[in-house]
């Protein structure tokens, strides 16, 4: 897992994911790594066919679901969190590849924690009086506050995240505890909306992470 870890995290200043050409020509450089990077997303994120001694029964195991103790649960996480939130060098596509393997894999029954599958979880309302009816009368007042950029707000001792997407009238909430990944992402979103003069700013990244959960969550939301 920390081989898998240094791979990706490993800066384009090092070596670049990017394969460099001479800009006159056209000759190959320096190949980039982008398929070594891929490589340990899908050996991490996706589900691994294992053998337990008998070759005729095997199973599949994912690393980040696996019981390896203490510190090697914690580093597991660790790794998880930089692939979910694609803090590294990379293609933008890329963070999208390893959250549709991570949405896959943890909404089957051979993922042992069913709070992994949350960690990615958007919950979406599909009108003002829905939001309420759960969150009570001032979540709005409380989000939508000038002060609060990142648009925070506390019910029964919880923190949560509320982003609104006009262009599809969805009022969206995530819990920093119970969605860590999809918290961090609605915060980033709404800090970048709220900086810029203009009240839109290109919510696909958005969307994407919704629709992930959502397909592979038997099309339910939660």
């Amino acid at each position: 897992m920390a081989f898998y870890d240094a791979v990706i995290n490993q800066p384009a200043s090092f070596r670049n994911y990017q394969t460099e050409f001479d800009p006159y020509y056209g000759d190959v450089l320096r190949l980039g790594i982008i398929i070594d990077k891929l490589f340990a997303t899908f050996a991490f994120m996706d589900l691994q066919e294992v053998w337990n001694y008998n070759p005729n029964l095997y199973t599949y195991v994912a690393m980040y679901d696996a019981p390896f103790g203490t510190a090697n649960w914690a580093l597991s996480q660790r790794v998880l969190d930089n692939m979910l939130g694609s803090n590294y060098d990379t293609f933008a596509w890329f963070k999208y590849t390893a959250l549709a393997l991570f949405a896959d894999a943890t909404n089957t029954n051979l993922i042992g924690s069913g709070e992994l599958k949350e960690r990615i979880a958007i919950r979406r309302f599909e009108n003002e009086l829905e939001l309420t009816l759960r969150f009570g009368d001032d979540v709005l007042e409380q989000a939508s506050s000038p002060r609060n950029d990142m648009q925070l707000f506390f019910h029964a001792g919880e923190e949560y995240v509320y982003t609104y997407l006009e262009d599809r009238d969805w009022h969206l909430v995530a819990n920093r505890s119970r969605n860590p990944v999809s918290f961090s992402y609605m915060k980033d979103y709404n800090r970048s909306l709220n900086s810029h003069a203009s009240e839109s700013l290109d919510n696909f990244g958005l969307k994407i992470l919704l629709a992930y959960y959502e397909y592979f969550n038997n099309f339910v939301g939660f």
